[in-house]
């Protein structure tokens, strides 16, 4: 049974202020939990119903967590979901910086003001799928220790690196080879476009897209184009996360095609 701090302690986690103050963030399910005792996250503590307490008996590379048999019920107090899974992680926040020398080397993704907690997990998940491992964020993007961006991220989150940082001063440091491709309306469609191999992806706001101050860093302006249909209209907008897999997805077939 767990004690009142302990719940109060779990439950502080559910907020970003007592993420930030206390660099720890909650993971749940089995699966999840799994990926990062085997990633190089630190694990602090599992707490688990006592039917999937054995799965978790094991010895971990870089992870000794302390392990907490609960009850449903405990469950249920500490948890973020509607319907609890059967395993609930602390973890600490990786103190981890942008490392430009390489950041400049490689393709990336720059999301500008995303909002939706799974938009955002999914667009980690996807990055992961088409190796895209660094993800830069405007401050205003939701948080990626959000629990349900880390629950959307399916583990992913282990495996892609997302900064926040002010987009602005780290176009102005880019050098000016770098290009930057926006997703924007009136762009050339990615399918006629040619992707350079070291490239920034920009995918806006879900509802206002790029920003106008962003945009006047975009290098090449791109779109993903909609099928003409002579009976129908199609739908105004694709959904942010389904835009930057499609993307990453041409870019991916593009750089396989030049391999």
């Amino acid at each position: 049974m767990l004690s009142k701090n302990q719940i109060k302690h779990i439950r502080s986690l559910h907020q970003k202020k007592f993420r930030n103050e206390l660099g720890l963030f909650i993971a749940e399910g089995p699966k999840l939990t799994e990926e990062l005792l085997q990633s190089g996250y630190r694990v602090k503590e599992v707490y688990l119903l006592a039917d999937a307490l054995p799965d978790f008996q094991k010895n971990y590379a870089t992870n000794k967590p302390e392990y907490f048999e609960v009850s449903r019920k405990d469950l249920e107090r500490i948890s973020t979901l509607k319907t609890p899974n059967d395993v609930l992680a602390v973890v600490e926040i990786p103190a981890i910086k942008p490392d430009y020398s390489k950041i400049f080397e490689q393709a990336i993704l720059i999301l500008d003001d995303i909002q939706d907690p799974g938009n955002l997990g999914t667009i980690i998940r996807s990055a992961d799928w088409f190796g895209i491992k660094t993800i830069l964020c405007s401050k205003n993007t939701v948080e990626a220790f959000n629990p349900k961006v880390v629950q959307a991220t399916m583990g992913s989150i282990c495996r892609v690196d997302v900064f926040y940082l002010d987009l602005a001063l780290f176009f102005e440091r880019a050098p000016t080879s770098y290009p930057f491709y926006g997703t924007l309306l009136e762009g050339q469609s990615i399918y006629q476009f040619d992707f350079e191999k070291a490239c920034a992806i920009i995918i806006g706001n879900e509802s206002r897209g790029i920003s106008r101050e962003v945009q006047n860093f975009v290098k090449e302006k791109i779109k993903i184009l909609p099928y003409q249909r002579d009976d129908k209209e199609t739908a105004e907008s694709l959904n942010a996360a389904v835009a930057a897999s499609l993307v990453m997805a041409e870019y991916r077939r593009q750089q396989s095609k030049k391999t």
